[in-house]
């Protein structure tokens, strides 16, 4: 194996012992049970992607960083189509896996994530973004008509659903697809300047069409909006009549995804390019047909099933947090400095203030990785009666794991001094191209805003049937042991949420009955704060319930609850340690 090939599949050896003088651990478990645990799924079939990933040249880290310091933006854009169109034309990834084998679909994803950004996302743009639109929204006949070209990447696909004056508020879209009924055809049109799509993965250089949300238009009657396939570029990549691009250009991070603007003068496309899961136009008299008579839950219907980007989105953060963390322990194990009283330089982590920095950490990626898993189970098995649910903890794990991924990995770097900034410390592209996870696929602020809103929605059914209770505070713990003790710690963060929950109720009541507020929504942005908190304490109750439930699962390795409890404490007594306004 040469020398970059072997520095490649190193990414993947994430539990292997540190290099340098490492205590042992009183604590024995088996290395592999534990990441197979993480992994949750596909265990085989991620260590044979590894294993590509890591002996192939064209993904070793050496030539990421070659291409990028000799051939530049452009170098590192094509060097990641070439990476997307070896996993595609090597089968390793079908769109069709996005309802078909949707485990398998997300771990060649998140492998691709672990090996370098920019691959990661431009592959989940072409599968997950647009490919599972077509899937999720589509017909099978429209999913024969598009897929078997873009699993060989003959068809390069991007998602167009951001605008420039319209990211969160995907209502307030103001592209057009008007129906006309002389030549059954929809008319895509870019209205003014402000409803240009923007950031858009793939539209400035590679992608050849889109998935492309508009405002339906038939009849003169606004139907909402919808998704159709709008081609873009020809085999060439060249621009279509009527398709105007720009490129968004160097970015902070992410610079191999080739981001870019997109207008439409009057481009028309068939009938058949509606994705008509739920919606259909009937030709020549242009009647509008679903099978979801409500506006409100047919979009609804729509988005929830493109949430599979939030569940990539969330395990990959957790991935990346714990590869990061890796790599400063590793560091902190051999970096030695400072004599202790033999004469001897010691290890920094050695230290407790180093212990401190990273060890709590690693408690909550861990953690949240467990309940990385548990969203794909959810996901996996949703239905129609269910997708709120898989929203909401989709829409409250994702958050979760990308805040805490930019500050692990910053933490991360620190560590590591001076050899953090290098780039083959991996620390630092991890870290650049980190800081859009808060943004796509929903901002992390409007995110928790949504969980909060669904847990006061619960609450006021529940109140409603005359069913709602009041938080009830947990016995005092006797013991240090007590205290700490796992039953304890979830009882407290139970208390939290309901807790914060009431307060919440309270205070937008009294905003309202005293006048302050003029409505709901007035109300709702003068306690946001305390919305957000409400979120966060759930996402934290429900990661380390999820934790708890994993240690009672009596499949789990015999080797791993000691080194588990050990770590799901840690991580329950760290998030106490960050909160302490609340609890004390």
């Amino acid at each position: 194996m040469s020398g970059s090939a072997a520095r490649t599949q190193a990414v993947f050896s994430t539990l292997d012992v540190p290099q340098g003088p490492v205590p042992k651990s009183k604590y024995s478990f088996a290395p592999r049970a534990l990441a197979d645990l993480l992994d949750h799924d596909n265990q085989d079939y991620r260590r044979h992607v590894q294993e590509i990933f890591g002996t192939v040249p064209l993904f070793s880290h050496a030539l990421t960083a070659q291409t990028v310091a000799d051939k530049g933006l452009h170098g590192h854009r094509d060097l990641t189509l070439e990476r997307v169109r070896y996993g595609a034309q090597n089968q390793l990834i079908s769109v069709r896996d996005y309802l078909g084998n949707p485990l398998k679909f997300q771990a060649y994803l998140e492998t691709a994530c672990l090996l370098e950004g920019s691959f990661g996302v431009k592959s989940g743009v072409h599968f997950t973004l647009c490919g599972g639109a077509i899937m999720s929204l589509g017909t099978p006949v429209q999913h024969d008509e598009w897929v078997p070209r873009m699993d060989k990447l003959e068809l390069a696909g991007c998602f167009a659903m951001t605008e420039l004056s319209h990211g969160s508020n995907v209502l307030g879209i103001e592209t057009t697809a008007t129906f006309d009924n002389s030549t059954n055809e929809f008319v895509i049109n870019t209205p003014h300047e402000a409803a240009q799509k923007i950031w858009i993965g793939g539209g400035a250089l590679h992608a050849q069409i889109t998935a492309l949300f508009a405002q339906l238009i038939v009849n003169g009657t606004n139907h909402g909006v919808h998704c159709f396939v709008v081609p873009l570029r020809d085999a060439h990549y060249n621009l279509l009549p009527g398709v105007k691009a720009a490129d968004n250009g160097l970015k902070l991070g992410l610079n191999g995804v080739d981001n870019g603007r997109l207008w439409f003068d009057k481009v028309r496309i068939p009938l058949k390019n509606l994705l008509a899961r739920y919606s259909q136009v009937e030709p020549t008299t242009g009647k509008y047909v679903s099978s979801i008579e409500n506006p409100g839950v047919r979009f609804a219907t729509m988005l929830g099933a493109l949430i599979g980007g939030r569940v990539l989105i969330t395990a990959s953060a957790a991935m990346l947090s714990q590869f990061a963390l890796l790599i400063a322990t590793r560091y902190g194990f051999s970096r030695t400095q400072f004599p202790d009283e033999t004469g001897s330089e010691v290890s920094i982590m050695s230290y407790l203030s180093h212990q401190r920095r990273l060890f709590p950490s690693i408690a909550t990626a861990v953690c949240t990785r467990l309940a990385a898993g548990l969203l794909k189970d959810v996901f996996v098995s949703r239905s129609p009666a269910s997708l709120k649910q898989v929203h909401v903890l989709a829409a409250g794990l994702k958050a979760y794991a990308t805040w805490n991924k930019q500050q692990f990995v910053r933490e991360c770097r620190e560590a590591c001094g001076g050899q953090g900034l290098a780039f083959h410390n991996q620390i630092g592209a991890i870290m650049i191209d980190s800081e859009v996870d808060t943004t796509f696929e929903g901002d992390n602020s409007v995110l928790y805003q949504q969980v909060a809103k669904a847990l006061l929605g619960e609450f006021r059914k529940a109140a409603k049937a005359g069913k709602a209770t009041l938080p009830t505070a947990p016995s005092k713990a006797a013991t240090p042991e007590e205290l700490t003790a796992l039953p304890h710690l979830l009882a407290l963060y139970a208390y939290r949420t309901k807790d914060l929950l009431m307060t919440l109720v309270a205070e937008l009541q009294a905003s309202l009955k005293s006048g302050v507020a003029h409505s709901f929504s007035d109300a709702w942005d003068r306690n946001c704060d305390l919305a957000l908190q409400l979120a966060n304490a759930h996402v934290e109750h429900t990661i380390l319930a999820h934790a708890i439930h994993t240690l009672q699962d009596e499949k789990l390795d015999k080797t791993l609850p000691p080194v588990l409890t050990i770590l799901a404490r840690l991580f329950a007594l760290s998030r106490i340690e960050k909160d302490l306004g609340y609890f004390i």
